[in-house]
């Protein structure tokens, strides 16, 4: 027969087996869950791959061509520009020097650029035309010479990107 001390230790060895059994069949769950939500892991990210390269083929295929368009739209611009300009030295003589020198009156001018860089005709198409990241508005005292008065108050507006001369 087996001594009480034993006895004792037959009662632990079997707690302890137990014990270690029961442990084993949790870790083996908690594994089996951990693989599981891995898994919805990797199907989430791969769902939102999928969904994101869709997004980005749809916009690519809305610019298609869009290239052309620009270039184009740049083409008429800068053929305006050209005519405009060629036509800006006259406008200076438009104003009679009477006006531009009563003496009650000061003769402004308000013109869409951030005066001197763009002098004369078109100087918001020229400004996009020549990737300047800001250009504004300036109100200037008329002079004769086509927009060399100094200037009175100025504000600065930055060129987005996608801006062109009517936004």
């Amino acid at each position: 027969m087996l001594s009480s001390t034993e006895k004792i230790l037959s009662v632990v060895v079997l707690a302890l087996t137990l014990s270690v059994g029961f442990s084993l069949i949790q870790y083996g769950s908690a594994m089996d869950e951990m693989a599981q939500l891995r898994s919805e892991q990797a199907e989430h990210v791969d769902m939102v791959n999928k969904e994101f390269k869709q997004r980005v083929k749809a916009v690519e295929l809305e610019n298609i061509g869009q290239g052309k368009e620009i270039k184009r739209g740049q083409d008429m611009i800068l053929a305006n520009t050209k005519l405009i300009y060629a036509k800006a030295d006259s406008l200076g003589n438009l104003i009679d020097d009477f006006i531009i020198n009563f003496p009650k009156f000061l003769t402004i001018n308000v013109h869409a650029s951030l005066l001197p860089k763009w002098r004369g005709a078109a100087p918001i198409q020229r400004s996009i035309l020549n990737d300047d990241k800001e250009t504004g508005i300036c109100i200037m005292k008329v002079e004769e010479k086509l927009d060399a008065g100094p200037i009175i108050k100025l504000k600065k507006i930055k060129i987005k990107f996608n801006d062109n001369a009517g936004s």
